[in-house]
């Protein structure tokens, strides 16, 4: 009876200790992979930019349009409605 409750014991406390120790290495790793797999599948975003620190801030400011002279836009026409 004894050496079945030792058994029972040194089981738990060996899959207690692989979880400790293996379980974060391995979801690590998988958080790794699928953060790589993101960021493939996405170009666009930077990685680096996500790695900010909290409370910087950074203005991306658009390249200003060129607006066309109200003059160069051509003739106004009033169109009316036509019966039919």
């Amino acid at each position: 009876m004894f050496k079945v409750l030792w058994i029972i014991l040194l089981i738990y406390l060996f899959f207690r200790l692989l979880t400790r120790t293996l379980f974060p290495f391995l979801a690590r790793n998988y958080v790794k992979k699928a953060q790589e797999k993101f960021y493939q599948q996405n170009p666009n975003i930077n990685p680096e930019e996500a790695k900010r620190q909290e409370g910087e801030v950074k203005v991306k400011s658009r390249p200003q349009k060129t607006t066309a002279k109200k003059d160069e836009l051509g003739d106004y026409v009033d169109f009316e409605e036509v019966d039919e």
